[in-house]
C-alpha cells in the first residue's frame, strides 16, 4: 500500500448517534491518498460495531479498541498509529467539508507549512424530541496569512500567536493540518478532558513553525448543551489549573500589547466562571457540600490573581464575579442554595 499523505485521528466514545456522519465526510474527501484511524475508547454503545462496520467496508479505515482512558489518550494513540507525514484530528460528532484535506495539503505542501489551520463553522444542535436541528451559530475564518514563527519568545511573534489565539484558532486541535515530524514527540496530557488540545498546539509551537490559517470554513463543529465543556466534572478545577499554567508559561506578558494580555485575562477569567456555573446546573446526584467544594477549588486556582484581571469584561454574570472576588465560604453556600431551589 501506497504510504498515505494524510493519517485522520477520530477519537470514538460513545458517539453512534453521530459517528456515521462524521466517517462519511471523511470517506468523501475529494483527496483520496488518507488513512482513517478511528479509537475506540472502550464505548459502552454500537461505536465499536459501527467502527468495525467501516473497517471492514473501506481499506482506508483502521480501529483500534481499547479500554476506556479519555479522549487525551486516545488522540495519542492515533498519534502513535499515525503513517502519514501529516497528521488531523476530528472529533466523532463533527464533519469535514469534501475539500478539506485537498485545500490544506495543497497549501501545505506549496508553501512547507508546519500547520495549516482551516476556517470553521460552529453548528449548535437543539433537539426537538428525538429529531436534531443543527443552525450555525458562527463561521470563523483567516485572512489567508502565513505566520513564520522563527523565535517563539520574540515581541512579534507573542503577539502574533496571541492574535491568532484570540480569533479562535490555537484552542483546539482539530481543524487543522499538522505535518506529523513537526509535532515530534508532543502528545496529550493524559487524565486531562479540559484544555488539553490547547496545551498539545502551543507545545508544537513551542519550536516555531510556518503557519496558515486559511479563508474557507472546512471544518463543522458541532457545538451540544451537554458536554466535556459545558458539563459539570470534579476534576475540572484541575485541568483548568494545568491549562492556565501552561498558558502563562508560553506568553510572556511583558511583550504582549496591552490588548494581547486583556484577552488572556479574559479567557482565563472565563474558564473559571463558566466551570462555576456548572455547580449550578449539575445532576442532582452531586451534593451540597461537592458543589461548594468545587467552588472552592475554581476561586482559588494559582491563576486567581490573573484571572481576578480579567473577571470585569469576562462574558458571565455580574453575581457571579462578585463572589469570585469575595471568595467568601458563607456567601458560596448562600448563593449555591438559593440557586438550587
Amino acid at each position: 500500500m501506497e504510504q498515505p499523505l494524510v493519517t485522520i485521528v477520530v477519537p470514538v466514545y460513545n458517539a453512534e448517534d453521530h459517528l456515521t456522519q462524521c466517517v462519511d465526510s471523511l470517506l468523501g474527501q475529494t483527496y483520496t491518498n488518507i488513512e482513517i484511524v478511528l479509537v475506540d475508547d472502550g464505548s459502552s454503545d454500537g461505536s465499536a460495531k459501527l467502527c468495525d462496520g467501516f473497517a471492514a467496508g473501506h481499506g482506508t479505515v483502521r480501529v483500534i479498541h481499547q479500554r476506556n482512558q479519555g479522549v487525551a489518550v486516545a488522540r495519542n494513540t492515533g498519534l502513535e498509529a499515525a503513517n502519514g507525514v501529516y497528521v488531523s484530528f476530528v472529533d466523532s460528532d463533527d464533519w469535514l467539508e469534501p475539500e478539506a484535506i485537498a485545500t490544506t495539503v495543497e497549501a501545505s505542501e506549496r508553501n512547507h507549512l508546519d500547520l495549516y489551520i482551516m476556517g470553521y463553522r460552529r453548528v449548535l444542535e437543539q433537539r426537538n424530541g428525538s429529531d436534531p436541528e443543527l443552525i450555525e451559530v458562527v463561521s470563523t475564518d483567516g485572512a489567508d496569512a502565513i505566520h513564520t514563527i522563527d523565535d517563539v519568545r520574540s515581541a512579534r511573534c507573542q503577539n502574533e500567536l496571541c492574535a491568532l489565539d484570540a480569533a479562535g484558532f490555537l484552542y483546539s486541535c482539530w481543524g487543522k493540518l499538522f505535518r506529523r515530524a513537526w509535532v515530534g514527540a508532543a502528545r496529550f496530557l493524559a487524565g486531562d478532558s479540559y484544555g488539553e488540545d490547547s496545551i498539545f498546539v502551543l507545545d508544537c509551537l513551542k519550536q516555531g513553525g510556518l503557519i496558515q490559517v486559511g479563508t474557507v470554513p472546512l471544518y463543522d463543529y458541532r457545538e451540544q448543551n451537554a458536554g466535556l465543556v459545558r458539563g459539570f466534572r470534579p476534576n475540572k478545577p484541575h485541568d483548568i489549573a494545568v491549562l492556565h499554567d501552561h498558558l502563562l508559561s508560553f506568553y510572556d506578558q511583558s511583550v504582549m500589547t496591552a490588548d494581547n494580555l486583556a484577552f488572556q485575562q479574559r479567557r482565563c477569567a472565563e474558564d473559571v466562571l463558566w466551570a462555576m456555573d456548572t455547580a449550578f446546573t449539575a445532576k442532582p446526584g452531586i451534593t451540597l457540600d461537592q458543589r461548594l467544594e468545587f467552588l472552592r477549588k475554581l476561586s482559588n486556582v494559582p491563576s486567581r490573581r490573573f484571572c481576578l484581571r480579567g473577571a470585569k469584561k469576562a462574558a458571565s454574570s455580574r453575581e457571579l464575579k462578585v463572589l469570585f472576588l469575595l471568595n467568601n465560604g458563607m456567601l458560596w453556600t448562600m448563593y449555591l442554595k438559593r440557586r438550587l431551589r
